[in-house]
């Protein structure tokens, strides 16, 4: 299909040599979908965003079968070398923001290999009218501020921020538990932001794990149980999982 983002294909994935994690996977993911992505916790959601992301935790190591279609014609998994890849994809871990770093190295991090930007570059995208809800202090005092003084909740915010921004040249935004660690407020500002990214990206693809349902309806509604991935036969609800 011409506007195949990314397709798992039988895919099979077992964690240092064990027992397989997911099973025969196969989900296809469109240009413009909006994908969840849940199931309980240890069900195997981040394994498989971290598989379809090419990135390996420290003190892991995949074992994987099948196959992972991009763009409907290259095997990734056949690539020894996917940082190709990579700047096709913006993926946000659930925790992944190094404590001695300032956070205006975070966004230029994020921003490797995508684009050249400046602090002057940064400075403007924070002043959208959608992202200055999220700042926790003014965005010149913040860039310079270390992420190790900032509170779990900000460093969040932070790592999400950098992600949405290089998110808006990719075709493919992958992110874990968005809403960890946030506040009533966050939650509903981080929402209406991954939401407003078809605005300044129309076709990108997101898959998003959560356990929050204040979401827009999906495209796309995956459950993960027993290491296999099915469509939800669940009706989607949206509701409000904060309090205002």
């Amino acid at each position: 299909m011409e506007n195949e983002i990314i397709a798992a294909k039988g895919l099979t994935v077992c964690i240092n040599g064990e027992s397989p994690v997911l099973l025969d996977v196969n989900i296809a993911i469109h240009e413009g979908d909006f994908v969840f992505l849940k199931g309980a916790n240890g069900s195997g959601k981040t394994t498989l965003l971290n598989v379809l992301s090419c990135y390996t935790p420290l003190g892991r190591s995949y074992n994987v079968d099948g196959k992972i279609i991009f763009a409907g014609k290259t095997n990734i998994l056949e690539n020894a070398d996917n940082q190709w890849y990579k700047t096709e994809i913006s993926y946000v871990q659930q925790n992944i923001l190094c404590y001695n770093e300032s956070v205006l190295a975070v966004f230029l991090t994020a921003m490797t290999g995508i684009k050249d930007v400046s602090r002057q570059d940064i400075l403007q995208w924070l002043s959208r009218d959608s992202i200055k809800p999220l700042l926790p202090i003014n965005a010149k005092k913040l860039l310079e501020t270390r992420t190790a003084s900032l509170s779990e909740g900000q460093r969040k915010i932070v790592n999400i921020l950098a992600g949405i921004m290089r998110a808006e040249y990719c075709k493919l935004l992958i992110i874990d538990e968005p809403l960890n660690h946030l506040d009533s407020y966050n939650v509903k500002e981080v929402i209406e932001l991954i939401a407003s990214l078809k605005r300044f990206n129309t076709g990108i693809a997101t898959i998003i794990t959560t356990h929050c349902q204040a979401f827009p309806e999906p495209t796309q509604y995956l459950i993960v149980k027993n290491g296999h991935i099915q469509q939800s036969q669940n009706k989607y609800i949206q509701y409000q999982c904060y309090n205002l």
